[in-house]
């Protein structure tokens, strides 16, 4: 089945309607504007409230990243700095890496693992780090990170974000030993990373110890 099927079965069974693969992609050409522009008018306000660091994390994990002028509200929102040269590092590897599993990993496991490890995981982890850390680390040639952050966020945000892909995709939820072992090495991958590489690190790594992984368990 092509993937303009799949996308049109699954908004008929979503909404319990037939519709063309035309209207289809219509329809989800305008959710996708509408859901970017939603979401970056609510970074614009959690930025003004809790300061650029959460409003950029809170962008990764709802919808990626766009570049734009140095002037653009929406590049100091995803920015700790307000400069357009920031975005060429996480946000943009982040909005690949999206387009990536978009084109070649449509529906699949390793598309709800990357996304759950790379999404949640990664998203979270710095909230985590910044309000709850309290135990730091640092490895070599790795930003500081927290353990609280490490474990609250990659590797439990991991976990859940496995269930919840899975779930939307609508897809079979992989074996919760596999999600378990998958998690470990996205918080190990996350926590060891070079500065600004954990965004194309952590989704090859996702997507090679899969395969390996599903064979120990399954």
């Amino acid at each position: 089945m092509s993937d303009t099927a799949t996308a049109t079965a699954t908004l008929a069974q979503f909404l319990g309607i037939e519709v063309s693969p035309l209207t289809n992609n219509i329809a989800a050409a305008l959710l996708t504007v509408v859901y970017v522009q939603v979401v970056l008018g609510a970074g614009g306000v959690i930025q003004a409230r809790l300061g650029a660091d959460v409003s950029r994390k809170f962008i990764h994990v709802m919808a990626g990243a766009i570049l734009r002028d140095a002037n653009d509200e929406d590049v100091r929102t995803m920015s700790r700095s307000s400069s357009p040269s920031e975005l060429l590092y996480g946000p943009l590897q982040f909005t690949i890496i999206m387009n990536w599993l978009g084109l070649f990993h449509f529906m699949s496991e390793e598309a709800a693992i990357i996304m759950a490890a790379l999404g949640f995981g990664d998203g979270i982890a710095p909230l985590i780090g910044k309000y709850c850390g309290k135990h730091s680390y640092r490895m070599p040639l790795s930003s500081k990170k927290t353990l609280e952050g490490s474990i609250g966020g990659v590797f439990l945000g991991t976990i859940g974000g496995a269930y919840f892909f899975s779930y939307m995709l609508g897809i079979p939820v992989l074996p919760l030993q596999v999600i378990l072992t998958l998690a470990t090495i996205a918080m190990v991958v996350e926590g060891t990373s070079f500065n600004n590489c954990d965004n194309i690190l952590l989704p090859v790594a996702m997507l090679y110890s899969l395969k390996y992984v599903k064979e120990m368990f399954v």
